[in-house]
């Protein structure tokens, strides 16, 4: 699908797509952002190509509006504008090529959109393995504590049974017994910390800010860099996709800092407005060179592209600004007009994380 309101543009474009050799492109065009989304809830395209614009929408808004609706549609952004900064901006918000109107040959134009749909495809290749993933997690947590857990706990209330029965063991015997009864206990701690970092059943049970809340007092423990915590008392409740998402990327930045940055101090912050939910972890470490990958695939292991794939698939965003000074990652989801219900539990202020013992976490159609 073409979406361009200029009609000297519209008519060069479409006869580029008939000129692209080795495709069989049927582009549809319209002119507004509005026919747009209601031709795409209808039908099934295969990419867009979007002016940013048009009649109803104008700039990056655009683009923000559309993915809202249809987040796993992949597009290519065209403008006027010969503007690196732009280009990069956009494909932070999850476009997948950023053409210049009269600075790109027809092969280009070819490449780009079949790039894009390319890109696409290995993208939702990634979720799926982000959510086979998470549910192997959480399978496996869940086994460790329902099996494994129990059966410790079991062999601790025989042993102790046994020491408080017995009043004729020698000392050797009675170390051996003590010493029996503190290794089952450390093998049920250390098993439950395990089954909490391959899924937090408070994620679940609880919500995000609870899942939070533990995971950087482990961090703190484990890493002694001081984490704040600033999530709002009246966070609502979200989809399991969307909490585990920015769950994963909270992880996911502490473990970077921690890795990389040399910081001693890191902040995770959650903000609710009614258009957007937004994550902030930032830190004041050494930065991270960044650069644009336009001409790559995703690959399954990297972290950044890990994160970014996760908040395309849910119609987000992610966003990294990084200098000598640190480094903040945003994560921006937009949202729906009514909010979800709020939690019906009530809890105190989650402001900052203070350090204590605790677990860590470680066929085409345009």
């Amino acid at each position: 699908m073409l979406v361009e309101d200029n009609p000297t543009d519209a008519l060069l474009l479409l006869e580029k797509l008939r000129e692209v050799s080795g495709t069989d492109f049927a582009p549809t065009h319209v002119k507004r952002l509005g026919d747009a989304m209601a031709r795409l809830a209808k039908e099934e395209f295969d990419v867009v190509i979007l002016d940013l614009g048009l009649p109803d929408s104008r700039g990056t808004d655009t683009l923000v509006r559309l993915r809202k609706h249809f987040p796993s549609l992949p597009v290519v952004v065209l403008t006027g504008l010969d503007d690196s900064g732009m280009g990069i901006k956009v494909l932070q918000l999850g476009a997948q090529d950023y053409l210049v109107k009269g600075q790109f040959p027809t092969p280009m134009l070819g490449r780009s959109l079949q790039y894009a749909i390319e890109r696409h495809r290995s993208g939702l290749a990634l979720t799926a393995q982000f959510r086979t993933i998470d549910d192997e997690r959480r399978r496996i947590a869940r086994d460790l504590h329902d099996s494994l857990g129990q059966e410790l706990a079991a062999l601790s209330l025989n042993l102790g049974w046994i020491k408080r029965s017995v009043s004729t063991l020698g000392k050797v015997a009675e170390d051996a017994l003590d010493e029996s009864l503190a290794l089952v206990k450390r093998c049920s701690q250390e098993i439950r910390d395990f089954s909490y970092l391959l899924y937090p059943p408070m994620l679940d049970e609880s919500g995000l800010a609870a899942a939070l809340e533990w995971l950087i007092k482990g961090f703190t423990a484990r890493s002694d860099i001081q984490v704040s915590l600033d999530v709002p008392n009246d966070l609502p409740r979200w989809s399991r996709d969307v909490e585990t998402a920015l769950y994963r990327i909270s992880q996911e930045c502490l473990n970077n800092a921690f890795k990389h940055s040399g910081s001693l101090t890191a902040q995770v912050r959650i903000v609710h407005e009614p258009s957007r939910l937004y994550l902030e972890v930032s830190d004041q470490g050494r930065g991270i060179h960044m650069r644009p990958a336009v001409d790559k695939l995703p690959r399954s292991g990297s972290g950044i592209i890990g994160m970014r794939e996760r908040m395309w698939e849910l119609g987000g965003s992610l966003d990294i600004d990084s200098d000598e000074r640190g480094t903040t990652v945003r994560a921006i989801l937009p949202l729906e007009e009514k909010p979800p219900k709020r939690r019906k539990e009530s809890r105190p202020p989650r402001r900052s994380a203070r350090r204590r013992r605790s677990p860590g976490a470680d066929d085409l159609a345009a």
